[in-house]
């Protein structure tokens, strides 16, 4: 009974406090508890919004796309190439790519224009940036467009179990062909052939002309142990399946990219490609060229025996002392430069990291720099060693003045002018002088020497101007007066330099980089009329990106020193 009275007592009591206040919001009275609270559904993120998480090499600005419709931003990414010639370019496209930022104008929410984008990273090689981007943009991986593109890193990179997962789970779009052959190949990797056949046989009523697609997977189902050389990741994936030798030799840049973490001869080139590319941090490299050990090479003899006659031109004082290069950095340094292109880099890399002298460490450094021949490669080598270089003696160097000019550009490659400095005087020539004074504050051009070689004062001149720095009355004379007489140039267009100089000036940088990147496709800085190149170089210092503009008129003034230097090792 006392139970029952109390329940009772209770519930009156909640239920007279329930009356009062709905006659309380009734007569609009205020209330804590009445708050008039509005809910609004969260609005769709931004697929251009999304950036990457990590790897993006110069983080642009928010409204990068500014000024830029959909469809000229769309037209810009779809010409976009795999690569360029110019490292610096490739970096600032990928960086354009994956960077966060607003859409274009009337981009909002336009999937198709965000899958143009993924595209276009996965072209670059930016493989795990692809994946990364697909997942977390709207609709994640059951976007058919975007699904389609992350399915192929995930297959080129050796994923096949995300593959299959992200095909299965897809409802929109899965009758598409694409959908089918990648259906197809997780039917036969699973070892359901005659549902694999089935599938397949349903690509062929859709186009009845791909009959490569049925040889490929019946060759897979086979284990054919034939030698492929893939175009596309799923064929990559089918030949990885069935154990057959693969020739990347056809292969597009984004595929071979995929080999980066592949142990052996394939993960090398891979990193070497993507470092001469500009699209490799330099630590990875030095960690892949420590690692690297080929067992079939022989064990190298570090005996004096193996020693070969020193040569006293090579610009080293060999003195009997502690001084002197061991004789086993000798042999080791010598064992490198007798292997083939990989072997030889990786080889001499490690010899130049694992003596504690500082001549034979120059001499290793100096084998490494000039093994690599192309502006890209060399600018790889060049940030892979300059921390070696630092902690080396320059008065080690002793009337060698190809060496103090090698050893000048690789450390004014990687920014590290003062310690350049004693190289470039080392060198003792007015070039090498004039790449010291890009990093120099009010540099004045009064001493300019215009005489000795045309072509490269005419260069070094649309180089300055495009920094900004003021010629003298005699070097605007000069340069009105002459062209660049260089069959090695290409020519580009007026309008091309117009366009992106225009929207340097009204901050479309986004357009203004990837349209340099597409003026400079094959030649890069130094491939182009300079007059291009200096166009370039003023249009990113409008921009203001000073540190660009010099890495880009470093491109360019290096470009044809380095031919000279490659032809007086020849």
């Amino acid at each position: 009974m006392v139970y029952r009275f109390v329940f009772y007592r209770c519930f009156g009591i909640v239920l007279l406090l329930a009356i009062a206040v709905a006659a309380r919001a009734q007569n609009g009275t205020p209330n804590a508890a009445q708050t008039n609270v509005q809910v609004q559904s969260l609005g769709q993120v931004e697929p251009f919004e999304v950036g990457a998480l990590a790897g993006i090499p110069y983080e642009m600005p928010k409204r990068q796309w500014q000024g830029t419709g959909a469809d000229i931003a769309a037209r810009l990414m779809s010409d976009l190439p795999e690569r360029g010639a110019s490292p610096l370019l490739n970096r600032l496209a990928a960086s354009v790519l994956i960077s966060p930022s607003t859409p274009p104008i009337d981009g909002a929410g336009d999937m198709k224009l965000a899958s143009l984008r993924l595209a276009s990273v996965y072209r670059l090689g930016q493989l795990d940036a692809v994946i990364d981007l697909a997942e977390r943009s709207p609709g994640g991986l059951s976007d058919p467009e975007n699904a389609a593109i992350a399915t192929q890193a995930f297959l080129a990179l050796g994923k096949d179990t995300e593959a299959c997962e992200t095909a299965i789970r897809l409802q929109n779009g899965r009758g598409a062909v694409f959908w089918l052959k990648v259906r197809a190949f997780c039917l036969a990797r699973e070892g359901r052939t005659a549902a694999a056949e089935l599938t397949a046989d349903l690509v062929l009523e859709a186009d009845p002309e791909d009959v490569d697609f049925l040889l490929a997977l019946n060759n897979m189902l086979r284990k054919d142990q034939q030698p492929v050389k893939p175009i596309n990741a799923l064929e990559l994936a089918m030949a990885r399946f069935a154990g057959a030798p693969i020739d990347l030799s056809e292969a597009p840049f984004s595929l071979k990219s995929a080999f980066l973490d592949t142990p052996g001869q394939s993960g090398l080139e891979a990193a070497r490609m993507m470092a001469a590319a500009g699209l490799l941090p330099s630590e990875k490299l030095a960690m892949l060229y420590m690692n690297w050990n080929d067992p079939a090479l022989p064990v190298p003899d570090l005996t004096e025996a193996a020693i070969q006659d020193e040569v006293t031109e090579d610009g080293f004082a060999h003195a009997d002392t502690e001084e002197a290069p061991q004789i086993d950095d000798e042999a080791m340094l010598d064992f490198a430069l007798s292997q083939n292109d990989l072997a030889r880099a990786a080889l001499i890399y490690q010899s130049a990291t694992r003596t504690r002298n500082d001549h034979a460490r120059a001499k290793a450094v100096f084998a490494g720099l000039r093994h690599e021949k192309d502006l890209g490669a060399f600018f790889a080598a060049a940030h892979l060693y300059a921390p070696l270089l630092a902690r080396t003696d320059p008065e080690g160097i002793q009337n060698n003045a190809t060496m103090a000019r090698t050893f000048a550009y690789a450390l004014l490659i990687a920014g590290r002018p003062m310690q350049a400095r004693a190289y470039v005087f080392a060198a003792d020539d007015e070039d090498t002088r004039r790449l010291l004074r890009l990093y120099e504050k009010g540099y004045a051009l009064a001493d300019f020497d215009k005489t000795k070689n045309i072509n490269l004062a005419y260069t070094d001149l649309m180089a300055f101007y495009g920094l900004g720095v003021p010629l003298t009355d005699g070097l605007r004379d000069f340069v009105f007066s002459h062209s660049a007489d260089n069959e090695e140039v290409t020519p580009c267009r007026s309008g091309a330099m117009v366009a992106i100089m225009d929207g340097a000036r009204h901050k479309a940088r986004a357009a203004s980089f990837l349209r340099t990147a597409l003026m400079l496709t094959d030649g890069g800085f130094d491939g182009v009329e300079p007059q291009c190149g200096g166009a370039v170089i003023s249009a990113f210092k409008t921009m203001g990106y000073e540190y660009l503009a010099r890495q880009a008129a470093l491109e360019m003034m290096l470009g044809p020193r380095l031919r000279t230097l490659n032809a007086l090792s020849e």
